[in-house]
């Protein structure tokens, strides 16, 4: 069942716990609340270790202020730790 959600947002907001709601945020699902809200949304990307082992991290900053940051074996899977973290410390 999905709430109504804030504006722009009906339909899509989860109902439910906090952590059902955490795990459904997405980048894009970020970057269109972050844009809704007006700050402008940056990934910056690093990686280490060898090819064929890579740990990548993910900062997710709005407006050139870091609210995120994530890692993990691919760099989709670190940006959407570092979306879904950004989106918790925005209060979102």
């Amino acid at each position: 069942m999905y709430s109504k959600g804030p504006p722009g947002f009906q339909g899509l907001v989860p109902q439910g716990s906090s952590s059902q709601v955490y795990n459904m945020v997405t980048v894009a699902l970020m970057n269109q609340k972050a844009s809704q809200m007006g700050y402008q949304v940056t990934y910056p990307a690093e990686h280490s270790g060898p090819p064929h082992n890579p740990l990548w991290t993910v900062r997710c900053c709005l407006n050139n202020k870091e609210y995120g940051r994530g890692s993990g074996k691919s760099q989709k899977i670190a940006k959407d730790e570092a979306a879904r973290k950004a989106w918790a410390a925005m209060g979102w």
